[in-house]
């Protein structure tokens, strides 16, 4: 799934894949070459985040959701 956000530095938006943010990845900004990780800590939140959207993108695409 892949997503934009600002960089925190400059404001170029910076295209990111959740998946490879929580393997890890970090991913660099095109305007300044900040780069953008996850800490440790923030990982099982972001997870959790990410499963839950897959969970509510396939009960839409399924009919499912009311």
């Amino acid at each position: 799934m892949t997503s934009q956000i600002p960089c925190p530095n400059c404001g170029t938006p910076i295209v990111i894949d959740a998946n490879l943010l929580l393997a890890g990845k970090r991913f660099s900004c095109t305007g300044c070459d900040a780069t953008v990780a996850l800490g440790a800590a923030s990982i099982p939140t972001v997870s959790h985040a990410v499963d839950e959207f897959n969970a509510l993108r396939r009960r839409i695409e399924g009919g499912g959701a009311r």
